[in-house]
């Protein structure tokens, strides 16, 4: 097959857009688009595609995420009388902290809803006071602060320990 226009500036977006969705959907690493055997694929099919680079990806991405950051904190503000966090903390072979904070609420419907909230960076030492900071931190950022019911958790001492002292976060 020979293609003789290259894609307009609004179907390369497009193009980039579904290369997203798919690196998203997939779960694959964003790093995919510079990979040779990939773009070999890629350019295969169509010759006339203009492969999107890493910081291009990321940048459509947080996009989206900024795009539809409000639009979650507005559906939570307007449909949650209270929320309950969910939080995991763990620790990469490099020591690295990370903490996974979902939320979940019935909406005026009585139907569930649950959002990730954030897999925020822990620094070390992970303490209570860091993990509690952090959890402030991501609490102020959606505006939850005053809508927390409940909190369920693993096992970890520090993060036990962060909840008891939440009442100073929350009260």
């Amino acid at each position: 097959m020979v293609y003789k226009h290259p894609y307009s500036e609004k179907n390369q977006q497009e193009f980039w857009q579904y290369l997203v969705n798919w690196i998203i959907d997939d779960i694959q690493l964003i790093s995919v688009v510079a990979n040779s055997k990939f773009c070999q694929f890629i350019y295969q099919l169509n010759p006339t595609f203009v492969m999107s680079c890493p910081e291009t990806v990321k940048g459509i991405i947080h996009t989206a995420y900024n795009f539809f950051f409000s639009k979650l904190q507005q559906i939570i503000k307007d449909q949650a009388k209270s929320v309950s966090l969910t939080l995991d903390f763990w620790t990469a072979k490099n020591r690295q902290g990370f903490f996974g904070i979902t939320c979940s609420f019935l909406n005026n419907s009585f139907e569930l809803n649950e959002f990730t909230l954030d897999i925020a960076y822990i620094r070390y030492p992970h303490t209570s006071t860091h993990i509690l900071e952090t959890l402030k931190q991501i609490l102020n950022e959606w505006k939850i602060r005053e809508l927390v019911f409940a909190i369920t958790t693993d096992n970890s001492f520090n993060v036990k320990k962060a909840i008891l002292d939440i009442k100073k976060l929350i009260g």
